[in-house]
């Protein structure tokens, strides 16, 4: 059910004693748990057709490690996933893997901004793999992997959308240059089946740019993917067209209405180098979109990382400098998807948790994001400083060196975020599920939290604890 649908019948009948121990009587906030959440999270957990959720960000969601946000999404978002980008780097093993083989000279990931073998630079917005066969392509040989590891996604809310009756189609996402190997055999596969088979010669001229082939990957319960291999009736054994630049693979099931994931995250990185045309070229942006899809919302979380002078700024009690950045990334992302004749997408833009600045920094950045949304409709705002607890929040067992989450971090602040956003569409306040919230639904959830119930666990954190009856209490008293 969705909010909209709902009446209170008791407004106000619980301040005061009720409201006596929640997280917000104790702790003054200068920005608010949200703003226009609803707005965001409405066509994500009840989508229409093909939504695309981009995530930008820092180290916080850089698809290279182990225990990134990524992680927290899968297992924790309560939104029908149907399409993941994995991105061509080995070191996303928690999603899914790109890797090359054969006899390579050069097998190289290169951040935004690297020079390439071919010499080029800022042709893609995303961790991109260089690899480079040594001399002439030996024919018949497997050039590289991409797949979606289904053994790794059982913890999904919603199930694994890879895995089962929809047929899952497969895009290779790369750079088409000069020295771009000359032909090669594409496969779309699940496990080592062979469902789909089709050669792929480089054009003439070359296009210069980010392009794509599909392949059909069927169903079943094996982990689907791609297998480029080199192919000795289409193969040119010509001395220098030997590499191939990778971006990537988009995998998407056949589930008309559904959610894909995307992300632009890379460690270190701040506003100014998401702004930044020497690290990523407005044409390359455009083309990486087109390629995967122009999104229809888009997660805005830039962590610790600022630029001296956006720092500087925050200790001199502004976030002019700080908010001027993040608004030129809006900027710059609305106008390649503009150039896509695609709409405008939903921004939501996510304050850093509690690690080690102090408490008025943290504060002013979440007041710079909210004010962001309050000047732009479709820009929306959620304080994960304040929900997470803000100077209380647990940094000792959530992360793992002050800054970046661990394994049980991620899970937990993914839950936080989850528990937000699905509030905003479902009326979790009506814990009786009569329709209507009213003091019977307030009797049911005390009675449910004395005993422990799971069901009380309305944050999803895997505990009932005190957070849940402070969140429950506040969502009874906002009402449906």
């Amino acid at each position: 059910m969705r909010s909209t649908t709902w009446r209170c019948a008791c407004v106000g009948a619980w301040t005061g004693a009720a409201l006596a121990g929640s997280a917000d009587a104790r702790q003054e906030w200068s920005a608010p748990r949200s703003a226009r959440l609803a707005d965001f999270a409405q066509d994500l957990y009840f989508p229409e057709g093909q939504q695309v959720l981009g995530i930008i960000g820092d180290s916080i969601n850089a698809t290279n490690s182990t225990m990134g946000m990524q992680v927290g999404y899968r297992d924790q978002l309560e939104i029908p996933f149907n399409g993941w980008v994995v991105h061509a780097d080995s070191g996303n093993s928690d999603i899914g893997y790109m890797n090359a083989q054969g006899t390579l000279g050069t097998n190289a990931i290169r951040i935004p901004g690297d020079m390439f073998s071919n010499g080029l630079s800022a042709i893609s917005p995303v961790r991109t793999r260089d690899a480079v066969w040594s001399g002439n392509v030996a024919w018949g040989g497997t050039l590289a992997d991409c797949f979606v590891v289904n053994g790794n996604l059982a913890g999904m809310k919603l199930g694994n959308p890879f895995a089962g009756s929809a047929a899952v189609a497969a895009r290779l996402i790369m750079f088409e240059g000069a020295t771009q190997l000359a032909g090669f055999e594409a496969a779309g596969v699940r496990g080592s089946t062979n469902i789909s088979l089709a050669e792929y010669d480089r054009p003439d001229p070359v296009a210069g740019e980010i392009v794509w082939l599909d392949r059909d990957c069927g169903t079943g319960s094996s982990s689907p993917g791609l297998r480029l291999r080199s192919d000795a009736t289409t193969s040119e054994s010509t001395t220098g067209a030997n590499t191939l630049i990778l971006l990537g693979a988009r995998l998407r099931a056949g589930i008309e209405d559904g959610v894909q994931v995307q992300f632009i995250a890379h460690g270190g990185w701040t506003t100014v180098d998401h702004a930044s045309l020497a690290r990523f070229t407005d044409a390359a942006l455009s083309q990486y979109y087109a390629a995967t899809d122009p999104p229809t919302h888009i997660i805005l979380w830039i962590g610790q990382n600022q630029t001296p002078q956006e720092s500087a700024d925050f200790y001199s009690l502004s976030y002019d400098l700080y908010k001027d950045h993040v608004e030129a990334i809006i900027d710059r992302h609305e106008a390649a998807i503009d150039s896509l004749e695609a709409p405008a997408p939903r921004w939501l833009l996510v304050s850093q948790y509690k690690t080690g600045y102090d408490e008025f920094h943290h504060q002013l950045l979440a007041e710079g994001l909210h004010a962001i949304s309050q000047e732009r409709e479709n820009v929306s705002f959620l304080n994960l400083y304040r929900i997470a607890g803000g100077e209380a929040f647990n940094q000792s067992a959530y992360l793992s060196d002050g800054v970046h989450p661990n394994e049980t971090g991620v899970q937990h602040l993914a839950a936080l975020m989850n528990a937000e956003m699905k509030s905003s569409v479902v009326c979790l306040a009506d814990f009786d599920e009569s329709g209507f919230v009213d003091t019977e639904d307030y009797d049911a959830f005390v009675e449910a939290f004395t005993l422990g119930d799971p069901s009380c666990d309305i944050n999803g954190t895997g505990f009932v604890d005190l957070e849940d009856f402070d969140f429950f209490v506040m969502l009874f008293e906002a009402g449906c």
